[in-house]
């Protein structure tokens, strides 16, 4: 379950400084620890404790020691979220969320979000626990991935996909290299996603900044090249700048494309997965 770092807080101060910093000899009990409580001080300075009292014991509890854990958890709680979510464990994520709810959509270290790890480990039931407490579905890491990115696009789960367009996530934005989902599902040969995303409204000319397009990305892979053929995918005019992915307007594109077939079952789930989500 979730630690409480509030309660380690609390027990360090207490404790005083780790074993290996030993007082000199003859100072301290047989254990190594001062003659005076160590994390008194502290605890006192927390507490508020009148100067004139603080050569007694500090308080076992106080609203200070309460705002101090609160705040510690508070800190852990993305990290937490992120674990529950790696794990696909529905039932501590969801006891965070309600303890947490505004750090559903924070991200740690790279900028992933507990949305982020849900999609990758393909996790149905906690991607559908976090879209449904309002997660953003369009939430970005630091390179600029959303979540479709992570199961749909690159591991090639369809279920996911589909999970995620129903609760409005952009099919279309790109990472900061402008490689869009269709263009990394296109590139793995997963036909399904690519027909997915396509009914999404993903944009099968959309080029990254290097010039790639998910039809160039699928060369290896003769049925995905045919989907997005079918769909209008085309090469672009040579001559052109590159267009820079999920962003509208300007750049090079290839020749219009007919609209996408309306999306049909997976939209009308929408409502179930916390509608848009945030972006």
């Amino acid at each position: 379950m979730y630690p409480r770092p509030g309660f380690v807080l609390r027990r360090r101060l207490e404790l005083g400084p780790p074993p290996t910093h030993r007082p000199l000899q003859g100072q301290g009990d047989a254990a190594g620890r001062p003659p005076a409580d160590p994390g008194g001080p502290g605890l006192h300075c927390i507490a508020g404790t009148d100067p004139a009292e603080q050569s007694g014991p500090p308080p076992e509890a106080c609203g200070a020691y309460d705002a101090v854990n609160a705040n510690a958890q508070r800190s852990f709680a993305p990290g937490a979220m992120q674990g529950a979510a790696l794990r696909g464990d529905a039932t501590e994520l969801r006891e965070l969320l309600g303890r947490f709810p505004d750090s559903k959509d924070d991200g740690i270290s790279d900028g992933a979000t507990p949305l982020h790890a849900a999609a990758w480990k393909g996790h149905a039931e906690v991607i559908g626990l976090l879209l449904e407490s309002g997660a953003s579905p369009n939430s970005r890491k630091d390179d600029g991935a959303t979540p479709i990115f992570h199961a749909p696009a690159r591991m090639g789960s369809v279920g996911t996909c589909e999970v995620l367009l129903r609760a409005r996530a952009d099919a279309n934005l790109c990472r900061g290299d402008g490689v869009s989902p269709l263009l990394m599902a296109a590139q793995q040969g997963h036909l399904k996603v690519v027909d997915c995303l396509l009914r999404g409204g993903a944009d099968p000319n959309l080029q990254s900044k290097s010039g790639s397009t998910p039809l160039r990305a699928a060369a290896k892979h003769a049925a995905v090249k045919r989907a997005l053929r079918e769909a209008g995918a085309a090469e672009p005019e040579a001559e052109a700048g590159p267009r820079r992915g999920g962003e509208p307007g300007g750049g090079r594109r290839g020749p219009p494309h007919p609209a996408p077939a309306p999306f049909g079952g997976l939209m009308a789930g929408s409502a179930r997965h916390g509608g848009g989500g945030s972006r």
